[in-house]
């Protein structure tokens, strides 16, 4: 689940979360691609996405230390890098096209372990 979260909330701090809250549900429900986390609900109280489960962000498999590069080949970089452009090719063939505005690796799910095949 994903919560939004409102640090010092004081009355319009609240109002404009849930407002952005509700305008990303909206958006999360046009668009169903295997390239894409699924949204399979929400919460109001409190706030929460109930979104497909997936175990890390491509950011953890990037930048960890303890990694060499044999554990994250070229290929597999390359199919993921083919993966994030068809999830981005989706969102822009909606009418009206929805722009990300926040694209990095942080902010890319990933199932951990990575797969290793190559489809």
């Amino acid at each position: 689940m994903k919560q939004v979260l409102v640090p010092h909330p004081d009355r319009y701090d609240k109002i404009e979360k849930f407002f952005e809250f509700h305008h990303e549900v909206f958006i999360m429900s046009r668009f169903q691609h295997p390239h894409l986390v699924h949204l399979f609900g929400l919460l109001n109280k409190p706030m929460h996405f109930v979104m497909e489960l997936l175990q890390g962000v491509l950011s953890d498999a990037l930048y960890d230390p303890k990694k060499t590069d044999d554990e994250l080949p070229l290929t597999l970089r390359e199919k993921i890098s083919l993966d994030i452009a068809e999830g981005m090719r989706a969102l822009h063939s909606l009418s009206p096209p929805i722009v990300h505005r926040d694209l990095r690796s942080f902010n890319i799910f990933v199932c951990i372990p990575l797969q290793r095949s190559i489809d």
